[in-house]
């Protein structure tokens, strides 16, 4: 019998948002630290807006869901900071 991992992993894999979602969390993480090429003078920043976005979605369906903390804006730290 060939076993999937224990029951800790899985409900690791479970809780663990979307790769996509991470990726919006690290671009806002970025970008608190850094300009990339597509920002603009005024700061303003394409990614940003994208990742806000997806962002959002996200926490509006786990409300809907209602998922246990779907008030985090930054998945990646975890701490509320956009």
């Amino acid at each position: 019998m060939v076993s999937s991992g224990s029951a800790n992993d899985r409900a690791r894999t479970v809780a663990e948002p979307p790769f996509i979602i991470q990726l919006a969390g690290y671009v806002l993480d970025f970008h608190q630290r850094n300009r990339c090429r597509r920002c603009g003078p005024d700061g303003w920043c394409p990614r940003v807006a994208m990742a806000r976005a997806q962002l959002t979605v996200w926490r509006q369906r786990k409300q809907h869901a209602g998922g246990a903390d779907a008030t985090t804006e930054h998945p990646a730290r975890g701490d509320g900071s956009a």
